[in-house]
């Protein structure tokens, strides 16, 4: 008799939950270049500080904000821009700064206090 109740206790306490869970609604969103990102093969993911989420691709460097990307990519007339496309890894400092690292091995510094808009 003891085990039965049990059994029924542990029965209807993982019902409860499961209701619980089942009335948060989660809602799930692919991003893709229909959506504004540079490249469908991501290589690296950061959400900075700020609650910006950063993608590398093989086509750059992409800043989403929620609504829209912001695209950051090689330019060879700009020696602010990033050095290479292939984006292999992102990392956030104690600063703030995002530090981007690239198939080629070069290391890149996007410095918080430097306005996005240079780059």
């Amino acid at each position: 008799m003891r085990n039965a109740f049990i059994f029924l206790f542990c029965l209807l306490e993982s019902v409860f939950y499961f209701l619980q869970a089942a009335e948060g609604h989660y809602y799930f969103r692919s991003l893709n270049i229909q959506n504004g990102l540079s490249q469908n093969s991501v290589t690296s993911i950061l959400q900075d500080r700020k609650g910006f989420m950063w993608f590398g691709t093989k086509d750059g460097l992409n800043r989403y904000d929620g609504f829209s990307f912001r695209k950051f990519k090689y330019d060879e007339l700009n020696n602010k821009s990033i050095g290479n496309n292939f984006v292999t890894a992102l990392y956030e400092d104690k600063k703030g700064n995002i530090w981007v690292g690239t198939d080629v091995g070069f290391i890149f510094i996007i410095r918080i206090e430097m306005s996005l808009n240079t780059l």
